[in-house]
């Protein structure tokens, strides 16, 4: 039997909870997209992280602020 003919090899597995589950169909609903392989691609490897560097605060003896991801969407917009 011939293997299939995939653009994409690699197959990549992880878990979530069912609330983490939730929030990713909710943010792709937003987006309009169903295609979950397609979503969790694209925030993988388009989707960027921010280090809000905020030295004034840890001065005052807070931990420095946690990095956030910035959603992307799932598709470029359209002209």
């Amino acid at each position: 039997m011939k293997p299939p003919n995939r653009q994409r090899e690699v197959q990549l597995k992880f878990r979530v909870t069912p609330e983490e589950r939730a929030l990713i169909e909710q943010k792709m609903e937003q987006l309009g997209t169903t295609n979950m392989a397609a979503y969790l691609r694209k925030m993988a490897v388009d989707g960027y992280a921010v280090n809000l560097e905020l030295p004034e605060l840890r001065e005052d003896g807070l931990p420095a602020a946690p990095v956030q991801q910035q959603p992307q969407p799932a598709y470029p917009p359209r002209p």
